[in-house]
This record gives structure tokens, C-alpha cells and sequence, in this order.
């Protein structure tokens, strides 16, 4: 008893955010933007997982806000980001893969045909400099070290 189960708050911004607790640690947040765009966090043991941000409404329709649908970010189990993936309104893909919270790998998948390219792969070295760019024509070619995408080569949370 007396524990905080949820939170509401409506900032001057317009920005709606909603807060679940559950045993006294954040659960997760949903903060609905004056533009639309929502953004959901989750939380293990009280640190940052996950967040969602998408281009949709409440209702999931797209309110086209910005030029992307949706941004989705990992983190590891001490919250620093690990992975991020950006969907655009072209269904280009765009999935960045980090190493101690800095930039390694960012794949960049061509969702509309309109590249001579598949997917490009660009490499980083420790400094953050890119290192190495390589392009793949097909998916067949994609190297079997990104077989954790999915067959539309995007992930979920």
C-alpha cells in the first residue's frame, strides 16, 4: 500500500505523458505529442529498455508529422542504446547497431527500389569514423551476420 501505481501529466507544450509503476520502479511511459507522434518507453528493473516513437495517432492512423513511422530504440540491461531503427514514410530502413553507446554498424535498407542498391552497410571504427562501406544489390547477398532481421529486414520491440 501507498505505492505510486501510475502518474498523469499534462505539460504546458500540449505533450500528454502517462507513468506505470509497478513495484515502485517505472514500468513504462506513453507520452502523446501535440503532433501526434507517441512515444512509448519501457523499463526493466526501473532502467530504459526500449522506446517506441511513432508517426500515428492514438487511434494508429498516420498523422505524416514527420518524414518518418517509426523509430525504435534497444538498450541494454545498464541502458545504454544498443540498437536503433528508423522507418521512413518511403519504407526506407534505417538500423543503427552500437557498441559501448557509440555508432558501429548503420545499415541502411532501400524499402522503395529507388537505390542500386539493396542495403548498404556502413562500418565504424573505435574513434566513430566510418571505416568501411559495402553494398549488397539483393537480399540474397545481405551477409548471414544480420539473419537477426527479420524477413522484412526490420526488428520489433
Amino acid at each position: 500500500s501507498g505505492q505510486l501505481l501510475s502518474s498523469y501529466e499534462l505539460r504546458d507544450d500540449g505533450v500528454e505523458i502517462n507513468k506505470d509503476y509497478e513495484n515502485g520502479q517505472k514500468l513504462e511511459s506513453y507520452e502523446l505529442r501535440d503532433n501526434g507522434v507517441t512515444v512509448a518507453t519501457l523499463f526493466e528493473n526501473g532502467i530504459r529498455s526500449a522506446r517506441i516513437m511513432e508517426d500515428r495517432d492514438e487511434f494508429g492512423n498516420m498523422t505524416d508529422a514527420e518524414a518518418w513511422d517509426t523509430f525504435i530504440f534497444i538498450y541494454d540491461d545498464t541502458g545504454t542504446l544498443e540498437a536503433r531503427q528508423a522507418v521512413f514514410d518511403d519504407g526506407d530502413v534505417t538500423v543503427n547497431l552500437f557498441e559501448n553507446g557509440q555508432n558501429a554498424v548503420r545499415l541502411q535498407i532501400d524499402g522503395d527500389n529507388d537505390k542500386s542498391w539493396y542495403l548498404r552497410e556502413t562500418l565504424y571504427d573505435e574513434t566513430g569514423s566510418v571505416s568501411e562501406v559495402n553494398t549488397y544489390a539483393t537480399i540474397d547477398e545481405v551477409p548471414t551476420q544480420y539473419d537477426f532481421l527479420n524477413d522484412d529486414l526490420v526488428f520489433t520491440v
